[in-house]
């Protein structure tokens, strides 16, 4: 973690288009952190070549025009879906990243593993047959999404509701047409406010399932620097869905961490200890985007948010809830007595079909020793 200063200096210089000369003295440090946070797109530009080896420049070069070639295809096909989505009248919203990558000063600064989209329930099988006759294949279901992969190696998730049926936020999510408003023709757009909610609850959704990385925590900075906000209508959404303590945190460490000062009313006199800000920006750190750190055990925060202990968090991924189980067996929604049958298929599916991947899985899970400091941290952010 020692260069973790000169990240973060490097990421302030080119949010405020100033130059930083720092000396990088871990070099193969410095690079994981980086493409580990995700963060190569930032930070390339604002490198001097001069100031660093050979080896070092060319892995990060290579990662960059990674990164361009990751948005070009992005871009294009946030386009391509605008147009088949209004040429066939489907409504739709597009989430996450296919939104703030734009408030990005280059839009490859925000990468994006796949775009996310909302659509109404009613039209999922009418994007399945459409997406099929356009060669767009199904890769994957869930009760929130359906992932798709494009001939190009794109992924999409489209999803027909935000929420799962099985968490705490069901009743803020269950409608988010709702708090929309039309962009053009059947694009629509979020409330900033419900938006910002929308993604701090999706950042607590990562954090539990394993790491945010610190972009991730970079993308609430940029949010709320470019947007205005209704901020009475703000502090209910966060309120109700009692996050309060989890907000305030990530907006504060993006002024710990990048400057990004906020002036918002519900962060008024708020504050964290020194001792809490470094824990948590470690964990953060080393988890990486996703929990993928080389360094970090997904499967620590999995255990810790799920379950009591590692038994139950393996008989819960093993033996699903059934709310969960028509999400991959969707016939079961209309013939529930066959729940017995789909979790033996499911049980030869994990133990036998992809048992090498779900080996791994249990030996990460198996590994998890001491919790008590990260749980300590999820404690007292409000997790």
């Amino acid at each position: 973690m020692n260069e973790l200063t000169n990240v973060l200096n490097y990421t302030k210089s080119t949010l405020n288009k100033t130059e930083y000369k720092g000396t990088i003295k871990d070099e193969k440090e410095f690079y994981f952190l980086v493409r580990e946070n995700g963060l190569t797109g930032m930070l390339f530009e604002s490198i001097n070549k001069d100031n660093i080896s050979s080896k070092l420049y060319n892995n990060l070069r290579r990662d960059f025009f990674e990164y361009i070639n990751s948005d070009n295809k992005h871009l294009l096909w946030i386009n391509k879906l605008k147009e088949i989505f209004n040429k066939n009248e489907i409504k739709h919203i597009f989430l996450k990243g296919s939104n703030l990558k734009h408030m990005y000063p280059k839009t490859y600064m925000r990468a994006m593993g796949d775009i996310d989209v909302l659509i109404l329930e009613k039209d999922l099988n009418k994007v399945n047959t459409l997406f099929k006759s356009l060669n767009i294949k199904l890769t994957s279901k869930s009760i929130s999404h359906h992932v798709y992969e494009t001939l190009d190696n794109v992924n999409l998730e489209i999803h027909p509701r935000l929420y799962t049926d099985i968490n705490k936020y069901n009743e803020f999510l269950k409608d988010p047409f709702k708090y929309s408003s039309k962009e053009n023709e059947l694009t629509y757009k979020f409330n900033t406010s419900y938006e910002l909610t929308y993604l701090i609850f999706h950042l607590e959704k990562h954090i539990k399932a394993g790491g945010i990385g610190l972009r991730s925590v970079l993308d609430i900075g940029i949010f709320i620097k470019n947007n205005s906000f209704d901020e009475e209508l703000l502090e209910h959404f966060i309120k109700l869905n009692d996050m309060e303590s989890f907000f305030k945190s990530i907006v504060y460490l993006n002024y710990y961490l990048f400057d990004l000062k906020v002036n918002l009313n519900i962060m008024k006199d708020f504050k964290m200890d020194n001792k809490l800000l470094n824990d948590l920006t470690k964990h953060i750190t080393i988890a990486g985007i996703h929990g993928t750190g080389r360094d970090h055990n997904p499967f620590e925060s999995r255990v810790i948010s799920d379950s009591d202990s590692k038994f139950k968090f393996l008989m819960k991924r093993l033996f699903p809830s059934y709310k969960e189980m028509t999400g991959f067996y969707p016939i079961l929604k209309k013939l529930p007595i066959l729940l017995p049958v789909m979790y033996i298929i499911r049980f030869i599916s994990v133990v036998f079909i992809n048992f090498k991947t779900n080996l791994r899985k249990l030996i990460k899970t198996n590994k998890i020793k001491d919790t008590d400091k990260t749980k300590d941290i999820f404690k007292k952010i409000g997790l």
